[in-house]
């Protein structure tokens, strides 16, 4: 049985803790819980500001999942008309929309927000594809921003960890007796 959705004071909150949580699962690798997570947010909500990205964050975690982020985000786009932010990103990453003329009118509106996100999710999609040095670049023009209380600026912070600190060897397994 489907837990129903909360309503009334609150509620707001609820659905962006839920929000949150999806992209910090994304963040940590754990993509089809994420995805879990954002079909949930989706069915919850047809419209709305978050709409976008939930949508951008569910195609990023299906990427990572190795399934086919377009077809997954294609059926959800039909309901949503409203060119919201970061709905630029998510065509964007779908190849919809040029990266040039995005981060062009993402700097041309001197929204350091947008650019720290932007860059965050480009940076992830780089990522995901192995395009490190791509990725660096990407989560490192994200912390210049200097937008402290992001999750994107947070997550930018963490890959960049990731993707610069050396790696740990296997832990030693001692032989069976």
């Amino acid at each position: 049985m489907r837990e129903p959705a909360p309503t009334g004071a609150g509620h707001t909150d609820y659905w962006h803790a839920l929000r949150m949580s999806a992209l910090e699962m994304i963040m940590h690798g754990h993509y089809r819980k994420a995805r879990r997570i954002l079909f949930r947010l989706l069915a919850s909500h047809p419209n709305g500001f978050a709409r976008a990205y939930e949508l951008t964050y569910l195609y990023l975690a299906s990427e990572g999942a190795g399934l086919d982020p377009g077809s997954t985000v294609k059926p959800h786009l039909l309901h949503h008309a409203d060119p919201l932010w970061p709905m630029p990103v998510l065509l964007d990453l779908m190849g919809r929309i040029r990266q040039k003329a995005l981060l062009e009118s993402v700097l041309k509106g001197n929204a350091p927000e947008r650019l720290c996100e932007a860059t965050y999710y480009l940076g992830f999609q780089a990522k995901l594809r192995g395009h490190r040095r791509l990725a660096l670049r990407y989560f490192r023009a994200s912390l210049q921003t200097a937008v402290v209380g992001y999750a994107e600026y947070m997550g930018a912070a963490l890959a960049l960890r990731q993707l610069t600190s050396p790696r740990l060897p296997p832990p030693h397994k001692p032989n069976p007796p």
